[in-house]
């Protein structure tokens, strides 16, 4: 039996959760300058920058650097936001 789905997930130590870019600068900072594509890792699959943002009633402001949509793109993988909202309902 093969697993459809798998994942390596790196939590980020930085702070600050509404801002996203210190956290991807610090993932694409973790990997090895002389990697140039994650598809070399992963033959048969896709690789995805996934990042998970979780607010109370905010709504924080996301934005990519050009220059790191470009490393993730010369990577071979894609990039996937996600918004939970943690409020507590009523």
């Amino acid at each position: 039996m093969r697993r459809k789905e798998n994942a390596w997930v790196l939590d980020s130590p930085l702070e600050d959760p509404m801002d996203i870019q210190p956290h991807i600068q610090w993932l694409l900072d973790a990997l090895p300058p002389s990697l140039n594509s994650l598809a070399a890792l992963t033959p048969g699959w896709h690789s995805t920058v996934f990042c998970a943002v979780y607010v109370d009633d905010e709504r924080p402001a996301i934005n990519l650097e050009p220059a790191h949509v470009a490393r993730i793109a010369n990577l071979g993988a894609g990039i996937d936001i996600d918004l939970y909202s943690i409020a507590e309902h009523e």
